[in-house]
């Protein structure tokens, strides 16, 4: 009863060999586009978390000011509250989604 055969020993060598090529690459240094990459994408996020509330607080400066200047005109009134809505959401969104980015990113290094 012959136990390798040439199939069998061939198996176990490219095994081998893929084994020993994972390790290789496994083990190598972190390309310099990648670790630039995502520095370039760390620092990205940073401005993200200062100017989103920044430009957030303005928009709704803006649309508080017009909704003061409207005279009372109720369709205006609701216009403005909506769009000062929409923008408290899209500043939640925009501050959510850096976040995960964030969580993201920090598995890479």
């Amino acid at each position: 009863m012959k136990l390798l055969n040439k199939k069998t020993i061939k198996n176990i060598l490219i095994a081998l060999f893929f084994l020993i090529l994972q390790n290789r690459f496994a083990f190598a240094a972190e390309p310099k586009i990648v670790s630039g990459t995502v520095q370039f994408m760390k620092d990205l996020l940073t401005w993200i978390l200062v100017l989103v509330p920044a430009g957030g607080g303005v928009m709704i400066g803006y649309h508080a000011i017009m909704k003061a200047l409207s005279d009372g005109d109720a369709s205006v009134i609701a216009d403005r509250n909506r769009k000062m809505k929409n923008v408290l959401i899209s500043c939640a969104i925009a501050e959510s989604a850096s976040g995960i980015i964030a969580a993201f990113l920090a598995y890479f290094k």
